[in-house]
């Protein structure tokens, strides 16, 4: 089964910049909201804010929380460290 992370990226006062996905193959169980899920790029577990399944192409997408950070040079930053983790951009040629 696949599953796909989402995470969207905010600039305060300037609304979204970039959303970052990353995929796992598994055969661990479905997830569920109470789990909290670990990623290397995270300092603590998360917890999707939603899980959406879909049955045609096999997959579950979880949401987490937005990164909602002070500045733009901050938002990139978040964003290369995320990248160096292995997340990638939903669209390739979005721009901050």
């Amino acid at each position: 089964m696949k599953i796909i992370f989402n995470i969207s990226f905010y600039v305060k006062g300037e609304g979204l910049r970039l959303q970052l996905k990353k995929e796992y193959n598994t055969d661990l169980y479905p997830p569920s909201r109470e789990i909290a899920i670990e990623d290397s790029a995270w300092k603590n577990p998360k917890t999707p804010t939603t899980i959406t399944c879909n049955f045609d192409d096999k997959h579950y997408c979880l949401d987490f929380p937005k990164v909602e950070l002070d500045t733009k040079q901050k938002c990139k930053d978040e964003i290369a460290m995320y990248t160096l983790h292995g997340w990638k951009y939903v669209v390739d040629d979005f721009s901050i």
